[in-house]
């Protein structure tokens, strides 16, 4: 809905195509945050209990019996600060795999709707671990060509960039293929 401006239906539907065409990426995608996300909550959990354990068994304020506030069982308040943390951890992992997600749409949509920006957007990890290749168009010497001089800097374009490049570009992001 946010990058095409489209209704819910017409957007459900290209979420829909876009999960069966790139299945096995989202696939790989989801089995990986899946194995982070489950590993965040343990180790965040398990270790908030350890410590909140070792603090009260540790400490005189709260092992002392004549203190007013003596611990009796610290095994169950290790416990339950263990539950809660899980549950505060998995908000955070939420967040995590749900940027991953958005992040895969993003990068699956400007490749299929702009592919030759793609480089300009994508982070270079990211661009070698998915094998992204520029398409040379039949014809297209590559070189770069000065137009517009120092003037033309005051406009957003510089010296050494090939303007109907960047407009063929644009136009590809802003009108939808299909």
């Amino acid at each position: 809905m946010a990058i095409n401006s489209n209704s819910f239906c017409v957007a459900a539907k290209d979420a829909c195509e876009f999960l069966l065409k790139e299945a096995g990426i989202v696939w790989l995608l989801n089995g990986a945050c899946f194995i982070v996300c489950t590993i965040g909550v343990l180790l965040i959990s398990c270790t908030t209990g350890f410590l909140t354990y070792e603090v009260i068994r540790n400490n005189e304020r709260w092992t002392s019996p004549t203190s007013p506030n003596h611990v009796q069982h610290p095994e169950f308040l290790a416990v339950l600060v263990t539950i809660i943390a899980a549950f505060v951890a998995y908000s955070f992992m939420v967040i995590f795999d749900h940027t991953a997600d958005t992040l895969l749409y993003a990068y699956a949509w400007n490749k299929a709707h702009g592919h030759n920006t793609v480089g300009k957007y994508a982070t270079s990890t990211l661009v070698a671990l998915t094998g992204y290749k520029p398409i040379e168009k039949p014809g297209q010497g590559g070189g770069q060509t000065s137009t517009g001089g120092w003037f033309a800097t005051f406009f957003g374009t510089s010296t050494g960039t090939n303007t109907s490049k960047d407009a063929e570009e644009k136009e590809a992001l802003l009108t939808k293929k299909g």
